[in-house]
Formats: structure tokens, sequence, C-alpha cells
């Protein structure tokens, strides 16, 4: 009796110290996750590769992103991308730092300040500076950006 007592006991301690410790990883895996995306998400930037681009983006209708005061769904987002790399040579940028809180494990938000360097195909450049935040999902076990509000202004030549 003391046998199956002390088993049962150490199983019902097994299981919460398990319990305990999945939440915390999980949380980690998910701060992880968004970091990983904030890096994929500027390199495909640099890329002007629009397909990794926009495979960022939630593709649902609960899909919001809100820059400098306008609004987009994401098929207005992504006729944006599409139209901006078409007259674009050249992307540099990258985030300053980037601030990670994980919500729960399956939302994460990142606020990250930028500078960024917009080169077009007749060479003129156009310099800002501001701020994203971003909010990820996970959804059928992918990481996919849900919402964005970003600002921005011009950036002084360095």
């Amino acid at each position: 009796m003391k046998t199956r007592l002390f088993v049962t006991l150490g199983l019902v301690f097994f299981m919460a110290i398990s319990c305990g410790k999945k939440p915390d990883t999980t949380k980690e895996d998910a701060g992880k996750a968004m970091l990983s995306m904030m890096h994929s998400y500027i390199d495909a930037i640099r890329e002007l590769n629009y397909d990794k681009t926009v495979a960022h983006f939630l593709n649902s209708p609960d899909f919001f992103f809100c820059s400098d005061g306008q609004i987009s769904t994401y098929d207005n987002l992504l006729k944006q991308v599409s139209d901006l790399y078409k007259n674009l040579q050249r992307y540099q940028g990258d985030w300053d730092t980037i601030n990670i809180r994980v919500l729960n494990p399956e939302v994460v938000a990142a606020l990250a300040p930028f500078h960024e360097i917009y080169t077009d195909k007749s060479g003129d450049e156009t310099r800002i500076k501001g701020e994203v935040t971003w909010v990820a999902v996970r959804k059928n076990g992918e990481w996919k950006f849900a919402y964005a509000h970003a600002t921005s202004k011009p950036d002084a030549l360095p």
C-alpha cells in the first residue's frame, strides 16, 4: 500500500514539475520564433524578394497593418509590396533593436526602431527612421505577422 502511494505521489509530483516547465519553454520558443521572423523578414526585404517578404503575413481578413495612419488589409499590403519592389533598386535597413514580449505561447509582440535607405531605379535615395510594432500569431504550427503599427519620418543624412 505504501509503495503504491509513493508511486502515485511520485507521478503526481513529476507531472506537476513537467507541467510547470512546459509553458516557460513554450514561451521561450515563441520569443525565439519572433526574433527569427524579424530577422528573416528584414532579410527578405534586403533581397527584394516578394514571395519571401509576403510569406511573413497572415493571409486572413483579421490581418491589419497601419503605417503612418494608412490602414492596409492583407491584399492591400501585397499590392504595396509588389509596387515598391518594381521601382526599387536597393534596400538597406535594419532594426536598431528588437524588444519582444510573449503575450502567450501563441501570440508574440515585437517593438523595433529602425533605419532604412530606399534607392529607386534612378538612383535616388530616401532615408527614413521609425518604429514598428509587429504582433505574430501561431496558426497551424506556423508563425505569421497578423498586426502591425508603424510610424516613420525622414532621416537626416549621416
